[in-house]
């Protein structure tokens, strides 16, 4: 999965801070802490970045099917 459409990963930290879920747990963060946040995802995606390609995930999916006993 390409993160933020194959952008750079600088825009692709900016991408995922504008999200709302990143918005919601950064509200009333302390700055010095937010700061050592973003820089640890900066660094973490860093690894699965792909000049011209962008910042690439794996994947994965699992269907699970149950059956109620009867």
């Amino acid at each position: 999965m390409t993160v933020a459409g194959g952008r750079s990963l600088d825009e692709t930290v900016e991408f995922l801070l504008g999200t709302e879920i990143a918005r919601a747990l950064f509200v009333g963060a302390v700055p010095a802490a937010k700061t050592r946040a973003v820089a640890a995802v900066r660094e973490a995606l860093a690894e699965h970045f792909q000049p011209g390609v962008g910042v690439v995930l794996g994947t994965g999916a699992r269907l699970i099917h149950a059956v109620a006993p009867n």
